[in-house]
């Protein structure tokens, strides 16, 4: 199943109507870079706008900058989709070091790359990111981890390239990999408050383009319980569709078995009771997002 803009509604319709409206890759390049024209002394091509961006962008050191350019022809040869590498076409205008992302992000060592290849409109900027232990891992069972280990070794960036193409239709094209070996010189002598958590300099990490149509979804914007329940179905379908086609219908080398069968077949006869088992799960979950969140606030760690 392949989901299009003709087949949703209501929020998040109007939602992906503003975002191709306001986005692109222009847009996408004014907001983190300084065309030639507007830099002192002038440049040949764009670079990152440090002063304009310091609370998401900092300088990198020149070990840093070596160790990324050495290493993107490596990279190169780990891309899949209709890209493929040149040096011509992954020419490096500049590197900086993203800082103060998402959650997700807050303590991981991310760089972004403007890159740029001949002739117009060819300038992209690649997220690089370390991919780390992957979260569930300590709580998976010991043949899981095993699986796992024999699949990836410490490789998480060739899992997160695995799970990207799996769950999606339309892949990023710039998607791949690379190893970054950092000596700890390479950290700048002063970082923010909210960057001195571990940051493990080396490492794999997963590569793909700064996309001009990713933008978060603000929930506050549902108005309505009928807003709320079509939001709800919606990332239901798509959410189960995406892990549909993510099992042996991908590639059985990582899922053997058909996932949308297993549930079909646990759940049949069991319906109400599989629906209050979710219910009770997102309240549980929900319970213990607030819990954490006041007792975050109330130790004052939002303060350091």
């Amino acid at each position: 199943m392949i989901f299009s803009r003709k087949q949703l509604s209501g929020p998040l319709d109007r939602f992906l109507d503003k975002v191709d409206k306001r986005n692109g890759r222009q847009q996408l390049l004014e907001k983190w870079t300084i065309a030639p024209s507007e830099q002192d002394p002038p440049f040949p091509h764009r670079r990152f706008d440090l002063v304009k961006r310091a609370d998401k962008l900092m300088a990198v050191t020149e070990v840093e900058r070596e160790a990324i350019a050495h290493q993107l022809p490596h990279y190169g040869t780990t891309l899949t989709g209709k890209v493929d590498y040149d040096p011509d076409r992954f020419h490096i205008c500049d590197i900086a070091r993203r800082i103060n992302a998402g959650t997700g992000s807050l303590g991981v060592r991310r760089y972004y790359v403007l890159i740029t290849g001949k002739g117009n409109n060819r300038e992209r900027i690649l997220d690089i990111k370390h991919q780390p232990t992957p979260t569930p891992y300590p709580y998976m069972r010991a043949g899981d981890r095993h699986i796992y280990d024999q699949q990836f070794s410490d490789n998480h960036a060739l899992r997160h390239s695995v799970a990207y193409r799996a769950l999606t239709n339309h892949t990023d094209d710039y998607l791949g990999w690379l190893h970054l070996n950092l000596p700890d010189q390479a950290l700048p002598d002063q970082v923010l408050p909210d960057q001195a958590l571990p940051d493990q300099t080396s490492g794999y990490f997963s590569v793909r383009e700064l996309m001009p149509h990713m933008k978060a979804f603000d929930p506050t914007s549902l108005k309505t319980a009928k807003d709320a329940h079509t939001m709800a179905v919606t990332w239901g379908h798509i959410l189960a569709a995406a892990h549909a086609r993510a099992d042996k219908n991908f590639d059985t080398t990582y899922v053997t078995h058909s996932i949308d069968k297993q549930v079909d077949q646990i759940t049949d006869g069991h319906h109400r009771e599989f629906r209050e088992l979710v219910r009770a799960i997102a309240f549980e979950y929900a319970d213990q997002v607030q819990t954490d969140w006041r007792t975050f606030m109330d130790a004052g760690l939002h303060l350091a």
